[in-house]
């Protein structure tokens, strides 16, 4: 996830009428089928579903469930929402992942992700 969206105008897009993109700001990735979208930077991404937010840390990981202008102001951190909140990412995410082309054949490109980005994710 974090990787898709910090790098989403440098990296190949699926163009249809069901995923939108907005570079203004911080990048954005909608899908329309849904009615999620995603957003975020190094430090926090962020999934709405209408009032349901979802936060993730810089590293892609669950944080919380909340819903916007909640009288309540609760925080869920629940296995359930957790699991939704992964499952709409994955619907938003998987058709841009599944557009990307294959690396050559024989390269081997961990090694400079690792240099790039390693510490991120540790």
């Amino acid at each position: 996830m974090a990787m898709i969206v910090d790098n989403l105008d440098y990296i190949s897009r699926p163009e249809n009428d069901l995923i939108k993109y907005d570079f203004d700001g911080h990048n954005t990735v909608y899908n329309l089928k849904y009615s999620i979208h995603l957003t975020g930077s190094i430090e926090e991404y962020m999934l709405f579903q209408g009032r349901d937010i979802y936060y993730f840390t810089g590293k892609g990981e669950f944080l919380e469930f909340r819903v916007l202008a909640s009288d309540t102001n609760l925080s869920d951190n629940s296995k359930e929402r957790r699991e939704e909140g992964e499952k709409f990412v994955n619907e938003l995410l998987q058709p841009i992942i599944d557009h990307q082309p294959s690396p050559p054949q024989g390269q081997n490109l961990q090694c400079l992700f690792n240099i790039t980005y390693g510490k991120r994710f540790q």
